[in-house]
């Protein structure tokens, strides 16, 4: 029987430990393996002893990076820029001063911390820069040969707040603005006032006769028995009037005003007037916006006693005006005596709203001069003086009056022109309007504030138009100081 041959085991390979490497090392009868490792283990101690310094230095600049950010973004905040410089700074470094007070491995010395506070847009705005120095403490001190690694950054943060604005609403209820909105309605009410020639325009008088005036020709109200006026006719017809659209446009610009504060965190208020042969101030300046809609849904044109005469204070009768329904000088003066200082809208340091003065009219005037009503001066609220020097242009308001309310009551203007309407069938209009009729918008524009002047037509949207005049008065009052 044949014995297996005997296979010899193979010997399992010691691991390869520091230790043993080292040993191999001491026994290398050449020395080159060891002089070569004596020459590398210097460098790769220090490279290692760096990276794991700078490493920790990046983390830590990384995590003061942020602080500075958090603390720049506290000095722009919408709380804090109601606050004085002084507060932001001081809100500022103290919160960057406790959070950096947390963090290992750092010394951080507060005098280093810089905080600069600037306005470059006005008052309005604020930009907020923090910057600081600190050192990384080192791990491997001794094998770098410094304790410790500089640091430093910087953040800036910048914000706009949105001014404190108070509205000053104007309107135009003379009777020219009870003219037919669309030209549809103008076609109908002129239509059905044949017997008064074709009337555009939905007058409003007291004292009425289907055989005479202002009323000639109309039915009578079967309701009352009486002879329709022209605006109750227009009432029966359906047809909407240039007044009526003002009055909505005015109610629908406090829920403009009442969103974009919500939106822009400033605060509007608003004041409600209307002027014909007089100023009325119908509701005084107020944050209660509700109000001021309910105020201004209300408003309606004021009924005459008939042609040529306003009624008197009894309703019963007319006193002779000559038509001088339209006083830009009563306007003008209610403005003036109404208004309050404005400031430039911050909320710092007591500081006070901003004015704004929107005037919706189609501008043209109709008044009597000095109070003499057989004296009329009929035509626009503005003339640039360069063109019509006012010595000369008896019938309009001086042009420094708009220049007086801007510059010496600090009050920007806006104006809405609604388009005195072409009307070639009407007496009145070919004989006083129509000389100057293509220069209106221009001298109103001319009397606005930069970038506060719109036209609306015959079937625009007049409360589309004051919306977007309201935004853009909010816009440029960041640029007003």
């Amino acid at each position: 029987m044949t014995k297996p041959a005997l296979i010899p085991s193979k010997s399992k390979a010691e691991p390869m430990t520091i230790k043993r490497f080292l040993s191999r090392l001491r026994s290398d009868a050449s020395g080159n393996v060891l002089i070569i490792f004596g020459f590398a283990v210097v460098p790769m101690t220090f490279a290692t002893a760096m990276g794991v310094d700078y490493a920790h230095a990046a983390r830590l600049q990384t995590k003061m990076n942020s602080l500075a950010d958090a603390a720049a973004l506290s000095a722009v905040t919408q709380t804090m820029m109601d606050e004085d410089d002084a507060t932001a700074t001081t809100t500022a470094r103290n919160m960057f001063n406790t959070q950096v007070a947390l963090l290992d491995g750092v010394t951080y010395n507060p005098a280093n911390l810089t905080i600069t506070i600037t306005h470059p847009n006005g008052t309005g705005s604020r930009t907020a820069v923090v910057s600081y120095n600190a050192l990384s403490l080192n791990s491997f001190s001794g094998v770098l040969g410094s304790p410790t690694i500089a640091i430093g950054g910087s953040s800036t943060a910048n914000n706009m707040v949105a001014p404190d604005i108070d509205f000053y609403m104007v309107l135009d209820n003379s009777p020219s603005m009870a003219i037919a909105a669309t030209q549809s309605g103008i076609d109908l009410m002129v239509s059905k006032t044949s017997a008064q020639g074709g009337c555009a325009f939905g007058c409003h008088h007291v004292s009425t006769s289907s055989t005479s005036g202002d009323a000639k020709g109309n039915p009578k109200d079967p309701s009352t028995g009486k002879t329709m006026d022209n605006f109750a006719l227009a009432r029966s017809l359906g047809v909407t009037l240039r007044s009526d659209l003002v009055v909505e446009a005015a109610a629908d610009l406090t829920d403009t005003a009442t969103q974009t504060a919500a939106s822009n965190g400033a605060n509007y208020r608003m004041s409600v007037a209307t002027f014909d042969a007089a100023y009325q101030q119908l509701q005084s300046m107020t944050p209660d916006l509700a109000k001021v809609k309910q105020v201004a849904s209300a408003i309606t044109i004021p009924p005459m006693w008939a042609n040529s005469y306003a009624l008197a204070s009894d309703g019963k009768s007319g006193v002779y005006n000559n038509d001088t329904s339209t006083s830009f000088t009563a306007m003008t003066n209610g403005v003036t005596s109404n208004a309050s200082t404005p400031g430039g809208g911050t909320r710092v340091n007591g500081d006070k709203p901003q004015g704004v003065v929107f005037i919706v009219t189609d501008g043209v005037r109709d008044e009597a001069v000095g109070g003499n009503v057989n004296n009329r001066w009929i035509g626009q609220l503005e003339r640039p003086s360069s063109k019509f020097p006012y010595s000369r242009s008896p019938y309009t308001l001086d042009p420094q009056v708009c220049e007086n309310i801007k510059n010496n009551l600090k009050l920007r203007i806006a104006i809405l022109y609604t388009s005195y309407l072409p009307l070639p069938t009407n007496s009145f209009y070919n004989s006083n309007v129509k000389p100057f009729q293509s220069e209106i918008g221009d001298n109103l524009s001319a009397c606005a504030s930069p970038g506060l002047y719109t036209e609306v037509k015959t079937d625009g949207d007049i409360s589309g138009a004051l919306a977007k005049l309201f935004q853009a008065a909010v816009a440029t009052a960041r640029l007003t100081k």
